[in-house]
This record gives structure tokens, C-alpha cells and sequence, in this order.
């Protein structure tokens, strides 16, 4: 490329340059100074105003080297504008052309996109670049709302219709304003009117625009509407106010097709809960008020003492009392600002020493003295003993490995000690708790969390450790979620999960493998049912 004279910021640049950016080839440094407008295809001078054309193409080749090119030429003004006609619409845009010498750019480009409108060739990229500048507008107005409505009353249908579908991929209440057209004379404007509802997120008030689509007299208009309500209850919508409709569009359905998919709008629509968020609060175990809490004052080393603020019951008690009897976890609204004043208090029997007290005064079952013996039986050729079946591991609710025969095995001892192996980050170390992430030498990982409960009144610590296996994302999650939301962290994501439990207790340790129940508190060690294979 020879040098062009008289710029000093472009005059290096010839009429043409090609270069092949697979090899190492680059465009000269001044090509960098050029400004980019249409998207970076038109460029200009910033002293002189020249303009460029810049052209850049990669192909892809599995079976040789891939090509990528790239080229910039000076262009007229005359071709410039026709270049940018062509391009989105956009304030560079129209910013440009007034320079080239249109009076009025923006309108010069929105006349050429209305007339490509009207034409079927055409008309599909019109919709896409005019549906993007008018839900670009960054003013305070908002998106262009008359512009798009300009679009969806269009006199022919084909440029109704694509104008809902590209609507669909755009999030906001635009998707909305075009349910209106679920009343226009064209079935396949009806169906793209029915189909948008699939792109939106988070509102339902086109609801009332669906329901009208229920009763359309073709088919595939009727079976989309019933989808669409369908997903928002399945997205955990509140569309209820759709169930009268669609239990009259059951009776009346004579397409099995749409029969199938207003079922699945209704079970979806009765199986709909209020969605709710999980908050632990401290309750009185005696009357249930949760103005209650620790106080610190009166507290002391490893005793705290809680008070109810309704009843006034109140006294000092140790960590398994207070994070079993007085804490608690609710399910509140997920917009509620305030907690119940009451919930339910506990329950006779339930508290911790009295359940642990229960569980071992529960009589062992003895053979009676004067029971007949059975008959020993004859001597016969002991069958063969037949293998313990390796338990099934309950698929996790994200991506995990199995582990090897060691550490995720049948026999919990063997699966102890090789997760045992390596201890990779201890995140919590106090006296009685602790939750450590080790490793077996397969490399899957385990969330170890150690308790000891201790027995003030009879003795006999319980030593508990659980080993939850854990994917990598949640490891990461696990290392940042500190001290106070561990324990509720792991359990979410212990549940339906196969663990490993062992615990001791005034006896030899003993290991076993859990399928599911996962618990940070004393009921998984001494299960009622047993330990769990």
C-alpha cells in the first residue's frame, strides 16, 4: 500500500490493503486510528474525513490450516452512504449520513426500511433492524412503544407475524403489548402471538391475551397458549386466574393434541405453591413467640442463656439445646419483611436430652428363658454366602463424580479411610465442630464435618463425622460461605446425596453408608431406623 499524501493520520494508508492475519500479517498502525461506525464495516479519518471500508473474514478448515483475512479501501461518499442505508440503524448512523449530505439521516434510512417492508424479500431484515433500534432507545422515554405497535398493526401479516417472533428473544413488557394481536384475522399471526409468551421471564400480564387464545378456532393457536400458561406455572408464575378457562377448553377439546397440553397447563397450575425463602429464627420452645433470642450478658463459656420475650421463659443452656430447641428454620412469603410473632412450639418429648434420653431407654429385646429352643437343623453343605449388593448412589443435584472402589465402595471403613487420606483446607476449627474438604487419592473431594456432643449429665460423648462427596463448584461454594451458613449450605446440598457416617459412642467406632436424610444435627448418627444402605 503506498503512502496517500497530505493526511497525517491516514496518509500512510493506500487505496487498498489486504493482509493475511494467519500468517502474521497486519494492517498498518494508522488503520487502528480509523473511527468504527456501522459496527465497525465503515470506518473515518478523525482529521481529514476520509472514509474506509473494512472487510474481515475467517474460515474455519478441520483438516488444514484455517484462513483469516482481513482488508480496508478507501471508499467515495456515494458508496458510504449506500453502505450505511444498508447497516442498523443507529445515532452513528444517521449521525454519518447527515455528514455525507442528507439533510435528515435517520429519515432517509427509515424510508428505505419502510419500503423494504413491503417487499418479502426484504422485509424480514427491515423487522430485525427496526425492532432493534426501537427497543435500543436509551432515552428517558424508554423503547419506541408506538413505533413497535406501528409494526404489529401493519397491513400485511407477514410483517406482524415476524415481528412477534423477534419480539419473543427480547425480555420486557414489549413481549406483553404484543399479546394484543392474539385477536388478528390471521391464524399464523394468532400463533406467533401465542408462541411470544414463551420468551417471557418474570411478568404475566399478557395472561388475559392467552386465555383469549384458548378459545381459537385453529389447533395449533389453542395447543401454544395452553403451553405458554403451562411454563409460567412450571417457572413458578402465579397464572391461576387461567384455570377457569382451561377446565372449560378440557370439556370442550376435541384435538387430542391440545387435549394433552391444556392437562399439562392444569396439573402444572394446581401443583403451583406460593414461592417462599427458608429464614432460621429463634422460637421459645414453650410457647412458640419468636421475640427470643441469646442473651449475652448472662451468658457464659459454652453455655448461652436464651430468653422469650413473651412468656419469659428463660435459662442457660448448652449449644445442643439452644441450636435444637430454640433455633428454627420457617418458611416465610419470599417478599414477607417480618417473621410470624408465633409458630409452633416444641413438642412434648422432642427436646434434645429428652429424645437422647428417650432413644436409650427404649428396652432391648431379650430371648425368653423359658423359650423352647429350635431345632438345630441338619447337618447339610453351607450354602454359598451371598454378596452384599453395593448400594445405589442417589444421582446429586449437580455434576459429581463417583469416586473409586475405595472411597465409594460398599464397605464404609475402607471408604473412611481412603477419604481420610488428605486433608485439603480446614474451614472450621473450634472444639466441638469443625468441617474439613478432603481428598481421596482418585481426587473426589468430601465435605468432612465432625461434631462432638457432650453428655454433661451421664457421660459418654457421641463422636459424629459425616463425609458428604462434593463437585468442584461446590467446594468453591462451600470455602466462601463462612462460618454461620456452612451447616445450611451442606445440608442443601446433601439432599437425596449417599454420605458416610461414623460415630462413636461409649463403644467401637462404626461406619456406615447413608442414601440420604443428610443432617448437621443429632439425628443421623442414631437414626431410629437404623443406619441406612
Amino acid at each position: 500500500m503506498g503512502r496517500m499524501s497530505g493526511c497525517a493520520t491516514c496518509g500512510e494508508l493506500g487505496e487498498r490493503a489486504d493482509v493475511d492475519l494467519a500468517a502474521g500479517e497486519a494492517l498498518p498502525a494508522a488503520a487502528s486510528k480509523l473511527e468504527p461506525i456501522a459496527g465497525g464495516d465503515v470506518r473515518r479519518c478523525p482529521t481529514c474525513g476520509a472514509w474506509f471500508l473494512y472487510k474481515y473474514e475467517y474460515e474455519y478448515n478441520a483438516l488444514g490450516p484455517s484462513s483469516e483475512d482481513a482488508s480496508l479501501r478507501r471508499i467515495e461518499p456515494d458508496r458510504v452512504k449506500e453502505v450505511l442505508l444498508g447497516s442498523p440503524p443507529s445515532d452513528a448512523v444517521f449521525q454519518a449520513l447527515g455528514q455525507l449530505g442528507s439533510s435528515d439521516g435517520e429519515a432517509a434510512l427509515m424510508t428505505r426500511l419502510r419500503a423494504e417492508l413491503e417487499k418479502p424479500r426484504t422485509s424480514y431484515e427491515a423487522i430485525r433492524k427496526l425492532v432493534g433500534l426501537h427497543l435500543g432507545k436509551s432515552d428517558v422515554a424508554g423503547p419506541d412503544v408506538a413505533a413497535i405497535e406501528r409494526l404489529l398493526r401493519h397491513a400485511r401479516a407477514e410483517v406482524r407475524k415476524d415481528t412477534l417472533y423477534l419480539l419473543q428473544a427480547h425480555r420486557g413488557s414489549l413481549v406483553f403489548r404484543a399479546a394484543a394481536a392474539s385477536t388478528d384475522p390471521n391464524p399464523s399471526v394468532r400463533l406467533a402471538a401465542a408462541t411470544a409468551a414463551f420468551g417471557a421471564s418474570d411478568e404475566v400480564s399478557l395472561v388475559p391475551a392467552i386465555i383469549a387464545c384458548l378459545e381459537d378456532s385453529v389447533d395449533v393457536v389453542r395447543s401454544n397458549a395452553a403451553w405458554a400458561l403451562a411454563v409460567f406455572a412450571e417457572r413458578n408464575e402465579d397464572v391461576t386466574a387461567a384455570l377457569p378457562a382451561l377446565e372449560v377448553r378440557l370439556a370442550e377439546e376435541s384435538s387430542a393434541k391440545v387435549r394433552t397440553t391444556v392437562e399439562r397447563a392444569v396439573d402444572a397450575i394446581l401443583a403451583w405453591t406460593p414461592p417462599t425463602r427458608r429464614v432460621h429464627v429463634w422460637r421459645c420452645p414453650k410457647c412458640g413467640s419468636t421475640d427470643a433470642g441469646p442473651d449475652e450478658s448472662r451468658s457464659a463459656y459454652e453455655f448461652t442463656f436464651m430468653q422469650c420475650n413473651g412468656c419469659k421463659t428463660g435459662g442457660l443452656v448448652d449449644s445442643w439445646e439452644r441450636d435444637s430447641d430454640w433455633s428454627l428454620a420457617i418458611d416465610i412469603p419470599i417478599n414477607a419483611t417480618d417473621v410470624p410473632a408465633y409458630v409452633a412450639p416444641l413438642a412434648p418429648g422432642d427436646g434434645f436430652y429428652e429424645s437422647m434420653q428417650a432413644a436409650k431407654a427404649k428396652p432391648k429385646t431379650k430371648a425368653s428363658a423359658t423359650a423352647t429352643p429350635a431345632p438345630k437343623p441338619a447337618a447339610t453343605t453351607p450354602p454359598a454366602p451371598i454378596a452384599t449388593p453395593t448400594p445405589p448412589v442417589t444421582g446429586p443435584p449437580t455434576a459429581l463424580a463417583v469416586g473409586c472402589e475405595r472411597c465409594f465402595g460398599a464397605d464404609a471403613r475402607i471408604a473412611w479411610e481412603a477419604i481420610n487420606a488428605s486433608t485439603e483446607a480446614s474451614l472450621i476449627s473450634d472444639l466441638h465442630f469443625a468441617v474439613d474438604i478432603m481428598a481421596c487419592a482418585c481426587g473426589q473431594r468430601f465435605a468432612v464435618v465432625f461434631t462432638e456432643r457432650v453428655n454433661y449429665r451421664e457421660g459418654g460423648d457421641d463422636l459424629t463425622w459425616l463425609a458428604l462427596p462434593i463437585s468442584s463448584d461446590e467446594h468453591a461454594r462451600v470455602a466462601r460461605c463462612g462460618k454461620r451458613s456452612v451447616a445450611s449450605v451442606l445440608t442443601e446440598i446433601g439432599v437425596d446425596r449417599r454420605f458416610l457416617v461414623r460415630n462413636q459412642t461409649d463403644g467401637p467406632v462404626d461406619a456406615w453408608w447413608r442414601s440420604n436424610g443428610f443432617s448437621i444435627d443429632p439425628t443421623v448418627p442414631s437414626d431410629p431406623a437404623g443406619p441406612a444402605t
